[in-house]
């Protein structure tokens, strides 16, 4: 009449359909494969998630029959039914309510109830155990709980109908994995565990959602960090063909940029930060000509720029953002032929450039944004000859630079901004000889370059603005040989420089303006060959540099101003071949720079000043982070890009992340033009066709 057997091992046949249920509906084997896809670029070490299943909620799992059912000793029984057919039936209760109940009709429907659980509560506060019902008509429910007192364990909730929800822990020492999944295709999923090194460890979540957040923590503490959830960039514009970025700049709350869209030819254009805040703002050489704004430039707020309308030539124009606000400020050569300007300055609010006027020749002027306030300062070479003004540099509101005004040869000059008020500072070479001025550099109010007043060569000078305050600080080489003084840089109010005295070769030296104080610092490279010194990059107390000691090729080098503390850093590329360090920039007070070993692609690393704790920064596959370049420090992150994709730094400790802006997994080749107000803008291939603009969220 029945197999009661058949019926009583029933639970361990639905759990087994259970799992394989959850393993079909791919929650596992999509995490699975996600992590061993991770796991794979950072570590040899993959987890087998094939025992996760599906989850539920355990607080609803106590059984309602565990204070309902009486305390009964095994019966069985047989009654007639009126219908003339018969009815089994089989139970076991305990009095802890456990046990089990079966019955059978003679028509071959049978039912079957089966409960076993503990009594006592488990970490989770709910009773371990299972229940499993089998009704007459086919249908069964099933529960089951085992959580142990770490609260490791898992959760069934499971129907005939195909319903269920599944949780499962298992954790140790803060390593393990946890999953919940049910039938109507959510799913979550964490793990953790070692990673490929001793110290090393892989965490990754995702869901159903298709949301994943992976992350792999050095032993020393480097992080990478990969998601989906933090995409940090919105799209502000695509366009299909040609959408190419010549040159922005950020002017108060808004970013401008000469584009060619391939309709209109390159343009002005500006963003607020908002797709319908990013358009053209003027078509100023109309159709697809070229207006072509360039040497962008803010004043108190407002953008300057040069550009051609094809009516007055390349002339001085003005934008506020707006097309009404977007003007030529003065046709400064009459007519269609050019005025050609360039060297935009400010200085102190005013706007400083060189123009030709068709009269005076390439001179200094000066504008205030209007028409009537743009003029020439002075004629500084009179008539159409042109004393090209050039170097500019701000000192104190005052505009200093070389000129030549015919009778001095090329000279230092100064302006405040009037005729009177620009006049030759020191005829450092005197007569018609000029005195090759260059590096103006402002050092604390006091400006610092190289001239030759023909008879102690090129050398070191300063000067407060006067003819007896401009002087030599030293004659580095001795007699009328140049020193050829090159590559200043400011450093807490003393100079920083290289140049040849003669006998060491280019070294790197350092003035505080006086004789005595202007010393080499050290000679990197003994004898007369030089070891050169460039790209300096202050962080904190020290200078960092580039240069070459005749043993190990160009490497990154430092100094705190004295010989002792001016040394290699570390010989990245062992031997006398060189890393070529480059890109040096400071961020969160810590060195990051790029650097290649023998034989190997350009990478990137960083640099606390010491040999151990100059390292590589690694990447998803803790590697290298290859041929990075545009390095950009916005607020507490690096953006920088390599080959196709765009990466963010948080320093060590806070992750590392890619951004991929394709649509056509072929196509990305991301370009970083600026920020405004901590927001970067970027340009980026989407498909084969179409390029997009993008602000940091």
């Amino acid at each position: 009449m029945f197999s009661r057997f058949s019926v009583l091992y029933a639970p361990e046949i639905i759990l087994e359909q259970l799992e394989e249920r959850i393993v079909l509906d791919g929650a596992v084997d999509d995490v699975s494969s996600r992590v061993d896809l991770f796991s794979s670029q950072v570590t040899d070490s993959h987890t087998d998630t094939s025992e996760a299943g599906g989850a539920l909620d355990s607080d609803a799992l106590t059984p309602e029959h565990l204070d309902s059912v009486p305390s009964l000793a095994h019966e069985t029984g047989t009654e007639w039914l009126q219908d003339g057919t018969w009815h089994y039936w089989e139970r076991d209760w305990g009095g802890d309510g456990n046990g089990f109940e079966f019955h059978s009709w003679q028509d071959g429907s049978s039912s079957f109830h089966h409960s076993q659980w503990d009594a006592a509560l488990n970490s989770n506060g709910t009773h371990n155990g299972f229940d499993y019902y089998l009704h007459r008509d086919g249908t069964w429910t099933y529960q089951s709980v085992n959580w142990d007192a770490q609260q490791n364990g898992y959760s069934y909730d499971a129907t005939s109908t195909g319903t269920y929800t599944y949780e499962a822990e298992q954790w140790q020492d803060g390593m393990g994995y946890s999953y919940t999944s049910s039938s109507n295709g959510q799913w979550t999923y964490h793990i953790c565990q070692a990673g490929n090194e001793p110290g090393d460890v892989l965490d990754y979540r995702a869901d159903s959602t298709g949301f994943y957040d992976f992350t792999y923590t050095w032993a020393n503490g480097y992080v990478w960090h990969d998601t989906n959830n933090d995409f940090p960039f919105v799209e502000l514009l695509s366009t299909t063909g040609l959408f190419d970025v010549r040159e922005a700049l950020a002017v108060s709350n808004l970013f401008f940029l000469t584009v060619d869209d391939g309709i209109h030819g390159y343009e002005l254009w500006r963003s607020d930060g908002t797709a319908a805040g990013t358009f053209m703002v003027k078509d100023i050489y109309s159709g697809s000509n070229d207006g072509f704004p360039s040497s962008l430039t803010n004043v108190n707020g407002t953008l300057y720029f040069i550009a051609n309308d094809g009516t007055y030539g390349k002339e001085l124009w003005r934008s506020d953002g707006t097309a009404a606000g977007t003007f030529m400020v003065k046709d400064i050569k009459p007519g269609s032929t050019t005025s050609d300007p360039f060297s935009l300055t400010n200085v102190n609010g005013a706007l400083y450039l060189v123009a030709n006027d068709g009269t005076n020749g390439y001179e200094l002027w000066k504008s205030d944004g209007t028409e009537v306030g743009t003029s020439i300062v002075k004629d500084i070479s009179p008539g159409p000859s042109n004393s090209m003004p050039s170097s500019f540099m701000d000192v104190g509101g005052v505009l200093y630079f070389i000129a030549y005004d015919g009778t001095h040869g090329w000279e230092l000059w100064k302006s405040d901004g009037t005729e009177t008020g620009t006049l030759i500072v020191k005829d450092v070479r005197p007569y018609s000889a000029s005195s090759d001025v260059s590096n103006l550099t402002n050092v604390e109010g006091t400006l610092y370059f190289g001239a030759n007043d023909g008879e102690h060569g090129l050398e070191l000078w300063k000067s407060d603005g006067t003819a007896v305050g401009t002087v030599l600080v030293k004659d580095i080489t001795p007699g009328s040989v140049s020193s050829k003084v090159y590559n200043f840089t400011n450093v807490n109010g003393t100079l920083y420089f290289v140049c040849d005295d003669g006998t060491h070769g280019y070294e790197v030296w350092k003035s505080d303006g006086t004789s005595e104080g202007t010393v080499m610092l050290k000679d990197s490279n003994p004898g007369a060959a030089g070891g050169g010194g460039g790209l300096f990059t202050q962080v904190g107390d020290l200078l960092y540099f580039v240069c070459d000691d005749g043993t190990h090729g160009y490497e990154l080098w430092k100094t705190d101003g004295t010989t002792t503390g001016t040394s290699m850093v570390k010989d990245i590329s062992e031997g006398a071949t060189g890393s070529s360090a480059s890109i040096l920039i400071n961020f969160n007070n810590t060195l990051y720079f790029v650097a290649a070993r023998a034989g190997e692609v350009a990478t990137l690393w960083t640099s606390d000043g010491t040999a151990e704790g100059t390292v590589t920064v690694k990447d998803n596959g803790g590697g290298f982070i290859h041929n990075p370049s545009e390095l950009n420090v916005i607020d507490d992150n690096l953006f920088f890009r390599n080959d196709f994709l765009l990466w963010r730094y948080k320093g060590k400790g806070g992750g590392i992340e890619t951004f991929d802006f394709s649509r056509d997994s072929t196509m990305n080749y991301p370009h970083l033009w600026g920020h405004v107000n901590g927001k970067l803008y970027v340009t980026a291939f989407i498909d084969a066709q179409t390029t997009g603009l993008w602000r940091a969220v």
